[in-house]
Formats: C-alpha cells, sequence, structure tokens
C-alpha cells in the first residue's frame, strides 16, 4: 500500500467516526431490571441530537404484547405533543407504542421526551425497544437518527408461592373431675340440733302435762257441782216431809 492510499484511507477515518459517534439516537433507560409477574415498571425515553439542533422527535417503541401490556404515557415539560394519526399510536395487540412531540426552540443535547408504564403479564425476559422508524428531525424535517436504537430489557420472575401456615393445633385442656363436696356438720352445729329436738320434746312433755291437768280440773268442778245438786235435792226433799206432817 502506497503513501496516497494510506492518506486517503486516514482521510476517510478522520471525518467518517466522528460522524459516527455523533449519531443522534432514541435512548431508552429503566430503574428496573427485574421485575415480578404483575408488577409495574417505567421507561424513560430521550432524544438526543448529538449537538445538532432538533425541534421534531418521534420514538416508535416496540414490546412484546405476551409479556408486557402498555399502562400509561406521560410527556416531559415543554413538549407540544403532536397527536396525529401515525404519530400517536396504543396497540397492546401488535405491541406498538408511538408518540411524537415538538421542543420550542429545539434540542441540542440529549432530552427527556416522556416516560411509559409498562405491567408484566408473564415470567420471561421482555425487551422495549426504540424502532429504526423512529424520528429526530431537524429544521429542514431532515431525520438525524442514524444507527442502532436505544433498548432495555426486564427479567419478569413468578412470584414465591404463597405458603400456608399449618393450622394450629388446640390441646384440649384437662379438667380434672368435679368432686362433691362432703357434708360436714360441725360440733356447734350438732348441739344446736340436739338442743332444738330437746327443746321441742320438752315443749311436747309440757303441753301434754298442761292438757292433762285442765282435764282433772274439768272433773273435779263437774263432781263438786254433781254433790252440791244432791245436797240441794235432799234439803228440798226434807222441807217437804215435815210441811207434809
Amino acid at each position: 500500500m502506497n503513501i496516497t492510499k494510506l492518506v486517503a484511507l486516514g482521510l476517510v477515518i478522520a471525518f467518517v467516526a466522528p460522524s459516527a459517534a455523533s449519531a443522534a439516537v432514541i435512548g431508552l433507560s429503566s430503574a428496573t431490571s427485574v421485575a415480578s409477574k404483575g408488577a409495574t415498571f417505567s421507561v424513560t425515553v430521550s432524544a438526543d441530537s448529538s449537538g445538532e439542533k432538533a425541534y421534531t422527535v418521534r420514538a416508535n417503541l416496540s414490546f412484546d404484547p405476551t409479556l408486557l401490556e402498555f399502562v400509561s404515557w406521560s410527556f416531559a415539560p415543554k413538549w407540544l405533543v403532536l397527536s396525529q394519526t401515525g404519530y400517536d399510536t396504543e396497540d397492546n395487540v401488535k405491541g406498538i407504542l408511538v408518540k411524537t412531540a415538538g421542543y420550542p426552540g429545539g434540542i441540542t443535547s440529549s432530552t427527556v421526551l416522556g416516560t411509559a408504564v409498562f405491567r408484566t403479564k408473564l415470567a420471561g425476559t421482555a425487551t422495549v425497544a426504540a424502532g429504526a422508524d423512529s424520528l429526530i428531525l431537524d429544521k429542514t424535517n431532515k431525520n438525524l437518527l442514524l444507527g442502532g436504537q436505544g433498548s432495555v430489557r426486564v427479567t419478569i420472575s413468578s412470584p414465591a408461592p404463597a405458603v400456608t401456615p399449618a393450622p394450629s393445633v388446640t390441646k384440649p385442656a384437662i379438667v380434672a373431675p368435679s368432686v362433691a363436696p362432703v357434708a360436714t356438720t360441725s360440733t356447734a352445729s350438732v348441739a344446736t340440733t340436739s338442743t332444738s329436738t330437746l327443746s321441742a320434746s320438752n315443749q311436747t312433755a309440757a303441753v301434754a302435762e298442761g292438757v292433762g291437768q285442765s282435764f282433772a280440773a274439768k272433773w273435779i268442778i263437774l263432781g263438786v257441782l254433781g254433790f252440791l245438786i244432791l245436797v240441794g235435792a235432799g234439803v228440798w226433799f226434807f222441807r217437804k216431809n215435815e210441811a207434809g206432817v
């Protein structure tokens, strides 16, 4: 290889390499690299014009609809939303998300376009990627994008199976057999009972004695009355006989 060819090759590298290094790109980033099934995670979408002034950005994102479901999108401040057909698409069947907006005064460095939120559906490895049909347009509507675009990958794990605690077994309480209380009679109680019994016997005897005395008194009175009647009858009979003589 002669000196002329070496110089020509050096010039090509000097002009081409910086151009490739400063290519505009749609960048994607996520704070989440691992998510569980059914969880949500966010993807930040940025536009980097690599020093060129760009005024309009269209981010065409693709994702696997069997693993992910698009939930919501929010634009960063200052962007003017372009919601025409073909520039604003949310398709969970085909796995396509397209968002477009203009920036007043233009951008010359990496600027956040907005944030997309996805929900995981199945375990696996899901990728959200910016497609080659994305746009970063300068004032002449020239697309500044060049080469591959940004992407993020999230590993979706299945939730750990719920562990059902073993049912607690309650041991039955041991109840001592009930013992019937033994009737105890104190000495004082026995004495009181005996005294009460004797008192009742004495009262009965006293009543019987009183009844007998009352009965005897009645017979005495009747005897006296009978005697007086006989005496009176004798006196009357004697006086009657004297009067007849």
